[in-house]
């Protein structure tokens, strides 16, 4: 048997707890600008999807550090589709999903946060977009350090 639902959503967010402080924490105090995968906004879109209400898997990840910008990068369902073929191996939601879902929970994810008052950023992740989305977030990066 699997592990879901609420179960899992407070093992993710021990998870989460556990990575600050063994490798976060470090790299906040290390660097200007650390890049961290999968951080609260995936939590939201993928334990809202298990069926956890996403009020409770936002009270879950309250306790966490809120990242100065939250870059949430999607993909129209014929690529993600295309790129998990690729993979030996699908997670659980990845299987489970459709990609349709998998980018509206993402999208309601995206939006919680702006509702929130946390800074986001919504880029295009096609492949024709890559250089693109490059520019978009340096220039967002540098507008948010003063810098431009």
């Amino acid at each position: 048997h699997c592990i879901r639902g609420l179960a899992y959503a407070y093992l993710i967010s021990a998870n989460r707890a556990h990575h600050y402080e063994t490798s976060l924490k470090d790299a906040l105090t290390a660097y200007d600008i650390v890049i961290c995968d999968r951080y609260i906004g995936s939590s939201l879109a993928l334990q809202s999807y298990d069926g956890v209400d996403i009020d409770v898997v936002w009270e879950l990840n309250r306790p966490f550090i809120v990242p100065d910008l939250s870059i949430f990068m999607l993909a129209c369902e014929s690529e993600i589709v295309q790129r998990l073929s690729y993979r030996k191996k699908l997670s659980y939601f990845e299987r489970k999903m459709t990609r349709t879902e998998e980018i509206c929970y993402y999208k309601s994810a995206y939006d919680f946060l702006n509702k929130k008052g946390m800074t986001t950023l919504l880029l295009d992740n096609s492949a024709a977009y890559f250089d693109v989305n490059i520019r978009i977030a340096e220039k967002r990066i540098l507008e948010m350090r003063g810098m431009t």
